[in-house]
């Protein structure tokens, strides 16, 4: 399956059930143990662990800040709003003036906020609290994704921006920069994020697949081919070497098993017409064609109906010994795929 199109709808869905990842912490004072072990719960969802932690510290520290703010969105994670609040009162006011303190709670409340359904008062809270600290990074990033929920697009491309600024290896950031884009139809913007995603983890097979399908729909199949090729190599494929194309017309069938591969060669002259057409009922079906230099030049995933991929009346650029490429996308692998191959010579059209 297309990467793009099976993954983009749901990552949006899921961000209205998003905990924002990362609690406030002071920016340069390192945590007690007992914090991160609680911060670490909150982040598995492991509520009433990191609510005995919280409450356990605070006996004896009952007006630490970080710990009073943070139990805060653990309650409201529970959906205690009124002991939530209570905390971050008592939080502020031992905060006193101390900006970076009142920064650490605004950006709490944002998120006590948040899962109270009122992201105007979200918004508002991580505005203080980028007003009070705009070096933490954490801040900047935590308002993107709300203006992303808010859809307002703009506003979370900017702030996205200015996070990577201050913390420029953020995958995730990238990508959540690369959707935005996406849903604007900005295929250049989007293939430069999905670019740097790339520079940082550049081992990772699904980013390839991600950025192929956006080279497609900006019509760069050359970039998408070499992608799609990338998809392959980096999920450890199995590599079969078929029989050449001998007539204008060939059908064939491969049996498909993850992480399969079947190398097709074809001898063919500039200005012939080449077309390919691969069906089946299981497997996501992923064709690339690969020029005499060994050049990934032309792809397709989900050009047909449903999972089916076919390339239509590609003008071959040169004479030579081409490769039709077959393996599968993410939608599936196991299974038949009913290939259909044509090659037009160019004197015949």
């Amino acid at each position: 399956m297309n990467y793009l199109f099976k993954h983009c709808g749901v990552f949006i869905f899921s961000l209205s059930l998003l905990v924002f990842p990362i609690l406030s912490l002071a920016q340069d004072e390192p945590q007690p143990q007992i914090l991160q072990t609680a911060t670490r719960f909150v982040q598995q969802s492991e509520y009433d662990k990191a609510l005995s932690l919280y409450n356990f510290y605070l006996q004896f520290q009952p007006d630490h800040i970080q710990a009073l703010s943070q139990r805060a969105v653990v309650y409201a994670s529970i959906g205690e709003f009124t002991l939530a609040f209570d905390d971050l009162d008592d939080a502020f006011a031992s905060a006193g003036f101390s900006a970076l303190d009142q920064a650490i709670i605004y950006n709490n409340r944002a998120q006590v906020h948040f899962r109270n359904r009122d992201n105007d008062k979200a918004l508002a809270d991580f505005d203080r609290a980028i007003e009070l600290n705009p070096s933490f990074a954490n801040y900047w990033r935590n308002r993107g994704i709300l203006h992303q929920i808010m859809n307002n697009w703009d506003l979370a491309i900017q702030d996205y921006e200015q996070y990577l600024v201050l913390n420029p290896a953020d995958v995730e950031a990238y990508l959540s920069l690369a959707r935005i884009y996406l849903s604007q139809n900005d295929y250049t913007k989007t293939i430069t994020a999905l670019d740097s995603t790339i520079d940082l983890t550049p081992d990772d097979p699904e980013l390839y697949i991600f950025r192929g399908s956006v080279n497609l729909l900006a019509e760069q199949f050359a970039p998408a081919a070499r992608d799609y090729m990338d998809w392959l190599r980096l999920i450890n494929t199995t590599e079969y070497t078929s029989t050449p194309i001998t007539s204008a017309t060939e059908q064939r069938t491969v049996e498909m098993t993850y992480g399969a591969r079947y190398y097709i060669p074809f001898d063919a002259h500039s200005g012939d017409r080449f077309a390919v057409s691969a069906n089946s009922q299981g497997v996501d079906s992923l064709i690339i064609l690969i020029d005499p230099n060994g050049n990934p030049i032309m792809a397709n995933d989900d050009g047909g109906q449903g999972l089916n991929a076919f390339i239509l009346d590609f003008t071959l650029p040169e004479d030579g010994t081409y490769t039709l490429v077959v393996g599968h996308a993410r939608g599936g692998w196991d299974g038949d795929i009913e290939l259909t191959i044509q090659i037009v010579a160019g004197e015949d059209i």
